[in-house]
C-alpha cells in the first residue's frame, strides 16, 4: 500500500497567493474609483445649489445664499434665515471659498441679491485628499457664469 502525500504544491501555493493579490488590487481600484464618483457628485450638488440660489433670487427678487463651512454647505435665503437645505460633505472632503477680492478666509458665502447676477465671483475647491483630487467650481462676476474644473491636487 502506498503512502498518501499531504498538504499543497508550490504552484498551488504560488496560484492561490496571486489570485488573493489580484483580488485585493481590485479591491482597493474600487475604493478610490468610489470616492472620485463621490467627489464628482458633491460637486454637482454644489452646482445645482448655486443654479438654484441664482434662479430663486431672480424670481422672488429677494437675496438667496450659499453658505460655506468646512463640512457642509448651507443653502438659504437671506444672511441669517434658517436654511433651505444642506449639502453634508464627507469626512474625507473639505471645502473652501476664495472670493475674488478679500483676503483668504474673509468670506465664506456666495449671494444672489434680487438677481441672477452676483458681485461675490469666486473659486469654490471641493478636495478629498485622500485621493489627491479636487473639484474646482468658479463663479463669474456678473454673469454668474458656472465652470466646473476636476484635477488632481
Amino acid at each position: 500500500m502506498g503512502k498518501k502525500e499531504e498538504g499543497y504544491s508550490l504552484i498551488e501555493m504560488i496560484v492561490v497567493m496571486a489570485l488573493v493579490g489580484l483580488m485585493g488590487s481590485c479591491f482597493m481600484f474600487s475604493s478610490k474609483w468610489v470616492e472620485h464618483l463621490a467627489l464628482r457628485s458633491k460637486g454637482e450638488e454644489i452646482v445645482a445649489g448655486i443654479e438654484y440660489v441664482k434662479q430663486a433670487a431672480a424670481l422672488s427678487g429677494q437675496s438667496y445664499n450659499l453658505f460655506f463651512i468646512d463640512d457642509r454647505v448651507l443653502v438659504r435665503k437671506g444672511i441669517w434665515d434658517k436654511p433651505i437645505y444642506t449639502i453634508d460633505l464627507a469626512s474625507n472632503q473639505k471645502i473652501t471659498f476664495h472670493h475674488k477680492d478679500s483676503p483668504k478666509g474673509w468670506q465664506q458665502n456666495i449671494t444672489f441679491n434680487g438677481t441672477i447676477a452676483t458681485e461675490d465671483a469666486g473659486t469654490i475647491k471641493l478636495q478629498n485628499v485622500t485621493i489627491g483630487e479636487q473639484v474646482r467650481i468658479t463663479v463669474g462676476v456678473a454673469t454668474s457664469k458656472v465652470r466646473v474644473y476636476y484635477e488632481k491636487i
